[in-house]
């Protein structure tokens, strides 16, 4: 009996020692679920796309917060389906050379869709409302002054031979290329825009995403699915993203404007950074802001 007595308490502290642990376990996962689905995030850079603003091995902290984090109504779009989702007041709008990690548009057969498990990032160039051009390598927004991006890299474009930029494997929406391009509108939500032959190849894949049609055009006309169109009203606010580092970047100017719904957050700072061949950590970059 007095074996018993003094059994007993061990018991019950062993069994509250591990409820309290399972208890706190649980609190951690949600904790962090809630922090990087609703709050922060942290992103790899894969390539050399933004450099010099940033270069492969860092590791960015991206706000949700500044734009508002998502919140997806179900996960059917990782299999094909349309996204369904809705955005959380954030604290500002997207300005101009802001830094964002988004998704992409996944193109099948007859769909374009978020594509969930790939993300990028780039600097937004232009917003909703502005008209965009390219001149001789530097962007210019109709009615803004100043020029958005890195001057640096745009004045390096801006030496880079015409026989070079010319070449198909670098040629850009429209037909247009890095160093001479538009000028463009970027749509507002709810913005009627009159669709051409002549620029339809400039809001092609964001119309296609949008209505979920095929979109086919030539010199008599452009057809949404089976109708011929001449306008169009887009629901989504849309952006110009491109990478610093123009000559090794995959942005706007060749897969189109991104949707307001595909953006993730805005980066801002790199938190570490490990060199790729070496692996050792380049201190001089750890916490750098962006």
């Amino acid at each position: 009996m007095i074996e018993k007595q003094k059994i007993l308490p061990i018991i019950r502290k062993a069994v509250n020692a591990v409820c309290n642990l399972i208890i706190g376990g649980v609190i951690l996962i949600v904790t962090i679920f809630l922090i990087r689905g609703f709050l922060f995030e942290t992103y790899k850079i894969p390539s050399l796309s933004m450099y010099p603003t940033l270069i492969k091995g860092d590791d960015v902290l991206v706000n949700k917060l500044v734009l508002g984090p998502r919140v997806f109504k179900n996960l059917n779009f990782l299999s094909g389906d349309t996204i369904q989702m809705v955005r959380l007041p954030g604290w500002r709008d997207v300005k101009r050379n802001d830094v964002l990690v988004f998704n992409l548009t996944h193109y099948s057969k007859d769909r374009r869709n978020l594509y969930f498990r790939d993300y990028y990032i780039k600097r937004c160039i232009a917003i909703p409302g502005d008209t965009l051009r390219i001149h001789k390598g530097y962007y210019s927004i109709a009615g803004v002054q100043g020029t958005p991006g890195s001057m640096k890299r745009q004045e390096k474009v801006s030496h880079i031979p015409d026989s070079m930029i010319a070449s198909p494997g670098v040629r850009a929406l429209n037909g247009w290329n890095i160093k001479e391009f538009g000028p463009l509108y970027i749509p507002r939500k709810g913005d009627r825009i009159r669709v051409t032959p002549d620029n339809v190849r400039a809001y092609q894949r964001i119309i296609e995403y949008e209505s979920q049609k095929r979109l086919r055009y030539d010199s008599t006309g452009v057809s949404l699915g089976r109708y011929p169109i001449t306008s169009f009203t887009f629901a989504h606010d849309y952006f110009f993203m491109a990478g610093d580092n123009a000559m090794d970047s995959r942005d706007s100017r060749y897969w189109g404007l991104l949707p307001d719904e595909f953006i993730i957050g805005k980066a801002v700072c790199v938190l570490w950074s490990k060199d790729k061949k070496t692996g050792e950590f380049q201190w001089r970059r750890f916490l750098n802001w962006i």
